[in-house]
């Protein structure tokens, strides 16, 4: 049900979706950053390792991870396999939150101001049926209660956390030219705010991700995708759009 979804859903639809036009809301923004030998794209089979020595292929959080890959990689034509020894393409995934750091950010803060209302007298002249001014009378004349909205810049220091998610494809034939496993293709994910919650991230990175893996973007790129995006609610629950 991957494959058919992708196959009906990618080629017209996604990269509008990735770039986020599909409403003004919220945004997530992530830094992608994809390089490509050019050699055994898409149409091979895959086996994912984990690349953190820290997290095993077995924790609960590094298959939920490896779950979104797959999908993702199945979508763009790759197909998994559950036997190393098999795979054209052994995939390694790595995810981390680095360290915090303080960055200097503007922030916009209201200044209301208020003016309360006033009233003064006028003296307006008071003409006969000749057209001559014969007096004056006062007339009250009343300024009603404003208020006035001025936004202050301050800059101020922000904790943030660089999330990232690195995958890497390398040659697993047995035939392959060298012994050594040779990289093929390699793509990084990255995003910096100031929340720490990777896991609630991982869908977005790989949604973001999806056009470029396998490809080469040539330099960083910034991708941006909304909340409700489409791409990542499939990736979290491919059952979701069938």
């Amino acid at each position: 049900m991957r494959t058919k979804f992708f196959r009906r859903f990618l080629p017209l639809s996604l990269l509008l979706l990735i770039i986020g036009l599909t409403s003004c809301t919220p945004k997530y923004h992530f830094k992608i950053d994809a390089i490509s030998s050019g050699q055994l794209g898409s149409n091979q089979t895959f086996f994912i390792v984990s690349g953190n020595p820290d997290m095993k292929g077995g924790d609960l959080r590094f298959r939920e991870a490896a779950r979104y890959v797959a999908t993702a990689l199945e979508g763009k034509g790759y197909r998994q396999t559950q036997q190393v020894g098999n795979a054209d393409l052994l995939v390694e995934l790595t995810f981390y939150t680095d360290e915090p750091r303080e960055v200097l950010d503007v922030r916009h803060y209201p200044e209301t101001y208020y003016r309360p209302g006033f009233a003064y007298s006028i003296q307006v002249p008071v003409y006969n049926s000749a057209g001559v001014v014969i007096g004056y009378r006062s007339r009250i004349m009343r300024e009603p209660s404003r208020s006035y909205t001025h936004w202050q810049e301050q800059l101020e220091s922000v904790t943030v956390y660089d999330k990232v998610m690195e995958i890497s494809a390398y040659d697993n034939r047995p035939n392959a030219p060298t012994k050594d496993l040779e990289e093929m293709w390699s793509i990084v994910i990255t995003n910096s705010d100031t929340s720490q919650d990777i896991r609630s991230y991982l869908p977005y990175m790989v949604a973001a991700a999806i056009p470029y893996i396998g490809e080469d973007t040539g330099s960083q790129i910034v991708v941006s995708i909304t909340p409700d995006d489409p791409t990542a609610t499939f990736i979290r629950n491919p059952g979701a759009l069938e």
